[in-house]
């Protein structure tokens, strides 16, 4: 899958997981059941991976002057 986001979108999205994170892993230290401690640990490490792209085509762009879009794929 690929998807093309502009600047302003691709930091808009950057700024919406990096909360999102947060909350999970706020989630997974007041959590109790073991289960679900593995089902958010797994979450958030998914989530921090799709970030990471995002953040290397974010970092990628602003050193091409000529990038003003992103593409962040995933296998199909």
């Amino acid at each position: 899958m690929v998807l093309d986001l502009s600047d302003e979108e691709a930091r808009l999205l950057q700024l919406h997981l990096e909360r999102h994170i947060k909350r999970v892993d706020d989630e997974l230290i007041r959590t109790d059941s073991r289960q679900m401690q593995r089902d958010l640990a797994h979450d958030e490490s998914r989530l921090v991976s799709i970030l990471e792209k995002l953040d290397a085509r974010l970092d990628a762009s602003t050193s091409s002057p000529d990038a003003d879009e992103h593409a962040v794929s995933r296998p199909s």
